[in-house]
């Protein structure tokens, strides 16, 4: 049996279906103990009353490997089967270390596509040295 559903209503299903794919993979890191999500929302998470009774403090949260962010856990509630957390971020996560020193040249962040020679053009111009 198929059924048509309208456009807006796949869409739904589609993004559902997604955040859900994702909270599978979320956990949260404390020391050398690593536990499951079950539910995560902004500003929050839930895990499973078997693991949630000894989280406090600071947590890593990752999306499978990536470390997604470093927070604080500010209160926890019974929810039925789960453990609720309010968390608060502390540190953004960064894509990579911090540069201690000025590049030389400008990297850009992107570049649109067909514009890249144009503006690794006018990027090189803009730096060149100048004669007097």
């Amino acid at each position: 049996m198929q059924v048509d559903l309208p456009d807006e209503i796949a869409r739904a299903l589609v993004r559902k279906a997604d955040r859900a794919r994702a909270a599978r993979r979320l956990r949260v890191e404390t020391g050398d103990a690593w536990y499951p999500v079950r539910r995560h929302w902004r500003g929050g998470f839930a895990l499973s009353r078997a693991h949630g009774n000894r989280l406090r403090g600071y947590v890593d949260l990752y999306e499978g490997p990536r470390h997604v962010m470093r927070c604080l856990i500010l209160a926890a509630r019974d929810a039925g089967e789960e453990i609720e957390f309010e968390v608060q971020e502390v540190n953004p996560v960064a894509a990579g270390p911090a540069a201690d020193h000025v590049r030389a040249v400008p990297q850009p962040a992107g570049l649109l596509p067909g514009v890249g020679q144009r503006a690794a053009a006018l990027l090189r111009r803009a730096t060149a040295p100048r004669a007097r």
